[in-house]
């Protein structure tokens, strides 16, 4: 141990006599940060749910349209109208030709109130009307809760409080639900557990 002990002078004896010499450039100074001027990741996280929600609302909409069109064509090539038949000369060389009488064409079940409309009008084409679909049931699928100014997305809409929805209006937002009310009616939405 006294070897140890007698290196460790000689150490501190010899830097004590000769001083380590400054590094080049001066003396150093601590690596500062830099500051992030981004959002809050919560604050994309939220962003990014709304995008979310609004492409899924789009979808659907063009979902919508495109069956709503196919159910307009279809209900249009179902209608049918009378053709006139066409007229053949008969071999028999005793009687001359005789237009063959109009043969009835049977249509596909038509709703009356479009055969009404189509007889009222001597209309050619019938035109049935397409039913509205039935909304969808509620459905709440975020809250994003503030003090100041909560918002929901119910079925794919952001709203507010005081936003209507359908006959329906947004009266109250709480932390885990939301309360609509209208048409003689309240309904209280919350989000499903996981």
């Amino acid at each position: 141990m006294s070897l140890i002990n007698d290196a460790l002078k000689r150490a501190k004896e010899a830097q004590q006599q000769n001083p380590p010499t400054p590094p080049p450039g001066g003396p150093l100074r601590p690596v500062e940060r830099p500051s992030r001027g981004g959002a809050p990741a919560w604050l994309w996280l939220v962003v990014i749910v709304i995008l979310v929600g609004l492409g899924a609302f789009l979808i659907g909409q063009a979902t919508r349209k495109n069956s709503e069109t196919k159910s307009s064509e279809s209900a249009s090539t179902k209608t049918t109208t009378a053709q006139p038949a066409s007229t053949e000369p008969t071999k028999s060389n005793s009687t001359p030709a005789v237009a063959a009488a109009p043969q009835p064409v049977v249509a596909p079940a038509i709703e009356t109130n479009a055969m009404v409309a189509a007889t009222q009008t001597n209309a050619t084409e019938v035109a049935v009307e397409p039913v509205a679909p039935k909304p969808p049931p509620l459905k709440l699928q975020s809250i994003i809760y503030s003090p100041v100014r909560p918002s929901v997305m119910i079925n794919g809409k952001l709203l507010f409080v005081g936003d209507a929805f359908g006959e329906l209006r947004v009266v109250e937002i709480r932390r885990d639900s939301a309360v609509l009310a209208g048409a003689g009616r309240t309904n209280v939405l919350s989000l499903p557990e996981y």
